[in-house]
């Protein structure tokens, strides 16, 4: 039996802050040692594995998906993930208030239902564009004093 079967059958039966921590390392830093694996052999789906796990650390309420028992926002981590940020670099300086183990939870969660959000992102980006239209459109005072201001700061530059 290999380490990895070895490891997913532990995640399996015990979502342990650090057998998910090391699960996702694996995961995201040695993608190639995946591609190997036979995920036909293991006793059950390796996303619904990583997707259960990660449940404890993400929430939808409010219409939005946000860090379980914060006012976090997946959004949030998973773009300054999707920017570069390591998950250490996210919970230190972005998000003090997180643990590394809740940043970890929600990319993880991403991970395994990244097409899901990437729609939801997708659609809440439409929704805001839409909303600043109509706002732009009804206070046209205030718009243009904001566009001024803006072209001040980039020609002064």
């Amino acid at each position: 039996m290999r380490w990895a079967e070895v490891r997913l059958r532990s995640i399996a039966h015990d979502s342990g802050r650090r057998q998910i921590n090391e699960w996702f390392f694996w995961l995201v830093f040695c993608p190639i040692a995946f591609q190997r694996l036979e995920i036909g052999r293991f006793p059950c789906d390796l996303r619904s594995v990583i997707s259960g796990a990660a449940n404890q650390y993400v929430e939808f309420r409010d219409n939005g998906y946000w860090i379980a028992k914060t006012r976090v926002s997946v959004d949030s981590v998973v773009l300054a993930f999707r920017d570069g940020l390591t998950p250490e670099t996210i919970a230190a300086d972005c998000f003090p208030l997180l643990t590394l183990e809740q940043v970890y939870g929600a990319i993880t969660w991403y991970l395994a239902n990244r097409a899901e959000f990437d729609a939801y992102l997708k659609n809440a980006q439409a929704e805001f564009d839409k909303q600043r239209l109509v706002a732009n459109r009804e206070n046209k005072d205030i718009s243009e004093k904001l566009m001024q201001a803006r072209r001040r700061l980039l020609t002064s530059k």
